[in-house]
């Protein structure tokens, strides 16, 4: 069949509703029944490895419609859709969910008005003749694509702020996680997981390999993110939990952390990051 349309999207990676880069690129062939898609996943952390589900639709309604492995931060799969799928969905985009509140999001192919009127036109008889079928199943029971399509609301509220325009990060940061006031006179904090530096400048993604903060965040379950004001001007910093001992300052020295603040009978190693 002859291909009449042909596009590429770029893959953007969202972290509990914030945007943080580009994790890869769909390919995208539109015949007169089929849209083929060719999914190349490069851009997500090596350590993360899952069964990533794929659906296409918006942040209130979706269809999954299939699954691919993701192994040390990489994935390729291809697949069809059947164009009659793509006509009854308006506004569409494809969603990949990368677990953690973590989502892959990228634009899907448009199918034209022509080919829609089409498609349902040939759909109408099929649907007229299923009408009173479908009625007394939905009556009955409740059926398992609806179970599958059904999102909680936390999740369909991040994917909602995921297709937003991306405001300030700070203040994106500050809405989205809890606020702490750790040290006295200064702040706000955030706290944060592992998986949110990645939400950072790109030169700091790395941080995930710092072995002082990885070991201090899972000994102590707990890090933070925010402002510090010294000497006039405000920076930022990464800090995770420890005790002001000698052998813990050598080792957080070692690893780029510039300095300690006490917060009560335990305090926080720095580290100064960008957004």
């Amino acid at each position: 069949m002859l291909c009449y349309r042909r596009k590429t999207s770029f893959i953007g990676y969202y972290i509990n509703g914030i945007k943080s880069r580009s994790i890869g690129v769909v390919k995208q062939c539109l015949t007169e029944e089929n849209l083929k898609i060719a999914v190349d996943l490069f851009g997500l952390e090596d350590w993360k490895s899952m069964r990533c589900q794929v659906s296409i639709g918006n942040a209130r309604e979706r269809q999954p419609v299939f699954e691919m492995d993701v192994c040390n931060g990489l994935g390729k799969k291809e697949y069809s859709l059947p164009v009659d799928l793509l006509c009854k969905m308006n506004d569409s985009k494809i969603f990949f969910a990368l677990g953690n509140d973590c989502y892959g999001i990228a634009d899907l192919c448009e199918v034209s008005k022509r080919k829609e009127n089409q498609a349902q036109d040939d759909l109408l008889i099929i649907e007229e003749e299923k009408a009173e079928a479908d009625q007394a199943l939905e009556e009955e029971k409740t059926t398992e694509a609806e179970v599958i399509h059904s999102i909680n609301e936390t999740e369909s509220d991040i994917l909602c702020d995921c297709l937003e325009p991306q405001p300030d990060k700070w203040e994106v940061f500050k809405k989205k996680y809890p606020i702490l006031y750790p040290f006295r006179g200064q702040g706000p904090y955030v706290s944060i997981k592992p998986v949110d530096l990645q939400l950072l400048d790109e030169k700091y993604h790395k941080l995930t390999e710092n072995s002082f903060l990885m070991h201090a965040f899972y000994q102590y379950r707990h890090m933070i993110l925010g402002e510090y004001e010294q000497d006039g001007s405000t920076y930022f910093y990464v800090g995770v939990p420890g005790e002001f001992v000698k052998k813990e300052q050598e080792s957080a020295a070692m690893f780029g952390f510039e300095g300690y603040e006490h917060s009560g009978d335990l305090g926080y190693y720095l580290y100064r990051v960008e957004l």
